[in-house]
Order: structure tokens, then C-alpha cells, then sequence
């Protein structure tokens, strides 16, 4: 019957969907702190490897392109020192970690960080969403 799709074909698009509903989540989340920050002559940071969720900002009018700063993590090293020094240079309004390898003391130490430079910081992963 072709009715009947087995386990195997709902198992191996579900990865498909998650990643999916990640870029949006990740463009949605950028895109609302480039228009919370807009007024601000400061970066968006963003560090993340996955293109197409950048590349969808293009297509929406309202956000100011020119003030992201597209980091790919997958080309491009990138440590907690780096961020801890961009954060202490205060030319971000905010910082948006996407995927990362980070452990939970150093995304919290990044926070502490952020908190004292008045930047916004945001992770979203797969794992663990939205912190």
C-alpha cells in the first residue's frame, strides 16, 4: 500500500525538519534584535556556520544588513577569548551564538561578559535552543 510510509523515512526527515525549523528560529531571532537594535551605531555579531539562515535576512526590506557582522564558525576559529574581546570593546549591541562547541561555564562567563558591556547575548542551537 502506498499509504504506509515506514519508521526509516520518518526517522531520516525529521533531522531535515529540526534543521529547518532551526534557520528559521535563527533568522527570526536575529532579525528581531537587528530591529530592537537598530538605533544603535553598534555591530550584531553573529557566529554561526550555517549560511542560508543569514542569507534569508536578505530578503527581508526592514533590517539593516550593514550592521551584521556574519561570523562563520566553520571556516573561522572562533573561541570564548575572541568573543570575551569583542564583548570588552563594546562595538556590539549584541552577540548571537549559533551553533557552537562552547561548554556551559564559558557561555555563562560570556553572559557575565555581555551583561557588563550592556550587549545582548543570545545562543540558539539545536540542542538547547534558546538561552
Amino acid at each position: 500500500n502506498n499509504n504506509i510510509i515506514s519508521f526509516n523515512q520518518v526517522a531520516n526527515s525529521l533531522p531535515v525538519i529540526s534543521e529547518e525549523l532551526h534557520q528559521k528560529s535563527f533568522t527570526n531571532e536575529v532579525a528581531n534584535l537587528c530591529m530592537a537594535h537598530r538605533n544603535n551605531k553598534k555591530w550584531i555579531l553573529v557566529i554561526d556556520g550555517e549560511e542560508q539562515a543569514i542569507s534569508a535576512l536578505n530578503k527581508q526590506q526592514e533590517i539593516d544588513k550593514s550592521k551584521i557582522l556574519h561570523i562563520n564558525n566553520r571556516k573561522v576559529k572562533v573561541n570564548a577569548n575572541n568573543i570575551e574581546t569583542a564583548l570588552a570593546k563594546g562595538n556590539c549591541s549584541a552577540v548571537v551564538l549559533g551553533k557552537n562547541n562552547f561548554q556551559a561555564e564559558q557561555i555563562t562567563y560570556l553572559n557575565a561578559c555581555a551583561k557588563q558591556s550592556n550587549t545582548t547575548f543570545v545562543v540558539l542551537d539545536n540542542a538547547s535552543g534558546l538561552h
